[in-house]
């Protein structure tokens, strides 16, 4: 499980914080065959929206978490 909650909160609680989600991205088209077999293209567009959103270069970072 994983809890959201936003940073000014979680400090003024007094929580841990083991880490920040700075930025997301979606990508939904209809072009796939599927909404679980995506295309290429799609989620591409998804992670250059996340990269925008977070202020964060393309490919400076060192782990994505991502699900399939």
């Amino acid at each position: 499980m994983v809890v959201l909650k936003r940073l000014e909160d979680a400090r003024r609680d007094g929580d841990r914080v083991y880490a920040v989600l700075r930025g997301a991205g979606t990508s939904s088209d209809g072009r796939g065959t599927t909404v679980m077999a995506p295309l290429v293209a799609g989620e591409e567009l998804a992670l250059r929206r996340a990269y925008e959103d977070a202020g964060v270069e393309l490919g400076t970072d060192g782990l994505i978490e991502a699900h399939g």
